[in-house]
């Protein structure tokens, strides 16, 4: 039996115990998270589009986020306009939503520090426009939010343009958590304003509920209620996922280092919600929060590349084309599946062990075609058949990666941040 090293007891439940904290303000905030899908539902309802808004460092998230909505990963689901903004300045921002949004719509405006001008300036065009507001940002954040939220159009406190109708603050200094508590929050987002437009009803005041009617309070509360019972299973499956593979987790993050430190590059992959969450895999070890920085690309980003390749042989090659000429034998190919069945993925770590790289899976349910005997030097299940718990706990795993390559690659010294 292998020994037990340190991250298995020091640097693993430290960051599941930070995660497991800051994922709470979901249950407590449950009921406001409620309200915010309602609202998102009666305006969808009313013919508005979802707006999701954010700076570059949450570029990840705002695109994962509208292609929840236009493309829904559940059969029977109703697929909803929605498109991603992503803006380098609050003023860009602003010209964005002037320009591309209307009255009706709702925005979603995802901040990962403080006081983003790209956030305050989103909230103040989009509030000034009629446009339904949920902000998603750290905790604490500036003097100028209300804390809790006010309700919308208070007597007592009317909201200034540039404050959200809603808001959900992480109680949490380290980017990559306050960006794992927005997964599930963008998630539950998607999963209970569906809820809302499956019991649409006359009025907006009843809904129809197996037959019969549901007023509007009631699937509040229920609404609210589900939100409580699924985040509490995100930090149970969370839990368990990295404690069972707390050792593999360990000799993966290892073997990555000392790649990293012979000049191996990395390079992630992925479909629709998992390609986002590549972009933020190469995003964390290209521009990382603190530590060193290792070369590291998403092979979905290059769109020229990936519609060239798709149109002109065929998508399921796609990742093996680049691959095959990009990557050099010792680097690392990361590929990202919810069911482990994407021929593309496969194929990608597939040449990325014939080229003689390090390859990586993360894949959900029972790890499909990506458990082959020999496609992956590590796999990672997430043994849940829901899409949205196993994107965040593959965000976690993803995240937990990168902090033991950091602790290896720092042993030394490193930079700061």
């Amino acid at each position: 039996m292998a020994p037990v090293g340190r991250a298995e007891t020091t640097t693993l439940p430290a960051g599941l115990e930070r995660r497991a904290t800051a994922t709470a303000v979901v249950a407590e905030r449950a009921g406001e998270l409620a309200a915010a899908c309602a609202a998102v539902a009666d305006r969808i309802l009313g013919g508005g589009r979802l707006i999701a808004v954010s700076g570059t460092e949450a570029s990840a998230d705002a695109h994962h986020l509208a292609v929840e909505f236009l493309h829904p990963a559940l059969v029977g689901k109703r697929a909803v306009p929605a498109f991603a903004l992503v803006c380098a300045t609050g003023a860009e921002a602003a010209r964005g939503l002037t320009l591309l949004g209307a009255a009706a719509d709702s925005v979603v405006v995802i901040g990962r520090t403080p006081d983003d001008p790209v956030v305050r300036e989103a909230l103040r065009t989009a509030r000034g426009l009629g446009m339904l507001t949920l902000a998603l940002v750290p905790d604490p954040y500036p003097p100028h939010w209300p804390h809790p939220p006010h309700p919308p159009h208070s007597p007592r406190l009317p909201h200034p343009p540039h404050r959200a109708g809603h808001v959900l603050a992480v109680p949490s200094g380290d980017p990559l958590v306050v960006k794992e508590v927005h997964v599930t929050a963008y998630h539950l987002l998607w999963e209970l304003t569906q809820l809302f437009l499956e019991h649409e009803g006359p009025g907006g005041d009843d809904y129809d509920f197996l037959g019969g009617t549901l007023d509007r309070r009631a699937l509040l509360d229920d609404a609210a209620e589900a939100i409580r019972a699924k985040a509490a299973e995100t930090t149970a499956l969370r839990a368990r996922v990295v404690t069972g593979l707390g050792p593999e987790l360990a000799r993966c993050g290892r073997r990555l280092a000392s790649a990293f430190r012979d000049g191996a590059r990395l390079f992630a992959f992925g479909n629709g919600g998992s390609a986002t969450d590549a972009s933020d895999l190469a995003a964390t070890f290209l521009s990382p929060p603190r530590g060193r920085a290792v070369p590291a690309w998403a092979l979905p980003d290059d769109t020229a590349v990936v519609t060239a390749l798709t149109n002109d042989i065929g998508f399921d090659v796609v990742f093996a084309r680049q691959l095959e000429a990009l990557a050099r034998p010792g680097d690392v190919a990361v590929g990202l599946s919810t069911s482990g069945g994407s021929a593309n993925v496969v194929r990608g770590l597939d040449r990325a062990r014939r080229r003689g790289m390090l390859a990586v899976g993360l894949a959900g349910h029972d790890g499909g075609a990506m458990a082959a005997p020999g496609l992956a030097d590590h796999l990672f299940v997430v043994p849940s058949r829901s899409v949205h718990r196993v994107q965040e706990a593959q965000a976690t795993i993803s995240h937990l990666l990168w902090e033991l390559v950091q602790e290896e690659l720092c042993a030394s010294g490193c930079p700061d941040g």
